[in-house]
């Protein structure tokens, strides 16, 4: 079974940085994942074989195309609330989305009303105070930290310093 984000079940406030590249090799041949993209998110690669980003989507909702997303800006604020090291046999009933093999399970998201530009690094980072403050000025972020803080109480871990760290996706 997944246990807390740490000993202390702290859920901690991390930004959503997308970063400039368009799409890895990789992730283009990640059949899996296309397919939820498609299947949830309406999102498609321009030139995919199996999903044609010109046509409507199963519940005619339009494909938007991944490379059309912004990109090199910090896009939205998640809580994360658990993390766990991935075990295909001990964790068959979990998401589709799962893969492993260590996983952070996203409590609740929020997306900035406005995009802050700023240059990110690989995995986990620390963004500067002037791009904290530009963040948390937004209001979707002030009310969605409101709901949090009562949600959460004093398991709602901000960062270092009060400013969150920041993850590259």
């Amino acid at each position: 079974m997944a246990s807390n984000y740490d000993s202390h079940g702290i859920c901690r406030i991390v930004y959503i940085h997308a970063g400039k590249n368009k799409g890895t090799k990789q992730l283009k041949q990640d059949r899996h994942h296309i397919a939820l993209f498609y299947d949830t998110m309406h999102l498609c690669f321009a030139k995919d074989p199996e999903y044609d980003h010109k046509q409507q989507t199963p519940d005619s909702s339009p494909c938007q195309l991944i490379e059309d997303l912004p990109r090199g800006q910090i896009l939205g604020v998640m809580v994360l609330t658990e993390a766990f090291w991935f075990k295909r046999d001990q964790h068959t009933h979990l998401d589709e989305w799962i893969l492993g093999p260590f996983v952070y399970t996203i409590g609740d998201v929020v997306r900035l009303e406005e995009g802050v530009a700023v240059d990110g690094q690989l995995g986990k980072w620390s963004p500067s105070k002037e791009i904290h403050q530009q963040i948390m000025q937004q209001t979707s972020v002030q009310r969605k930290l409101e709901q949090w803080q009562l949600q959460y109480g004093d398991r709602l871990y901000v960062g270092e310093s009060d400013i969150p760290c920041a993850m590259t996706i």
